[in-house]
């Protein structure tokens, strides 16, 4: 039956009736749900009647976590269990710095300095040492 009449509900109003508060942590994301209030709001907006709820307030956790995109916006992203996670899911942007990682990675472990390939690849040696450890923490 809400199924059916689910159309008629008014995200907003729904959000403001229902949430009491919304906690964002460092690592995560709680918010804090009235149940009552999420059931009169219901029961007024579908007319139908819901059972009352035992508790007054439950809470949704949501573990997350931060990263820069390029132009310098924060994403936030769920996340994700090690196992889960797809190392090349990842930004264009950052996907090409985690394969310039590897190769030059490969190329410093090689014996070739980190002044020699910033100076052919015409970046700054800190951005060579920084794409190379970000790419042995990925892979």
């Amino acid at each position: 039956m809400v199924n059916q009449k689910q159309a008629c509900l008014s995200g907003h109003d729904l959000v403001l009736a229902a949430v009491q508060k919304v906690i964002v942590d460092h690592e995560s994301i709680t918010v804090q749900i009235n149940v009552s209030a999420l059931s009169a709001f219901i029961t007024e907006q579908l007319k139908i009647s819901m059972p009352q709820a035992a508790d007054e307030t439950r809470e949704i956790k949501i573990p997350y976590i931060t990263r820069r995109a390029h132009r310098g916006s924060i994403i936030i992203e769920k996340d994700k269990n090690r196992g889960e996670r797809d190392y090349l899911d990842l930004p264009p942007s950052d996907l090409r710095n985690l394969v310039r990682g590897l190769i030059w990675r490969d190329e410093h472990f090689g014996g070739m300095t980190l002044r020699d390939i910033a100076k052919r690849e015409e970046f700054s040696e800190g951005y060579v040492g920084q794409c190379i450890f970000n790419s042995l923490n990925a892979l």
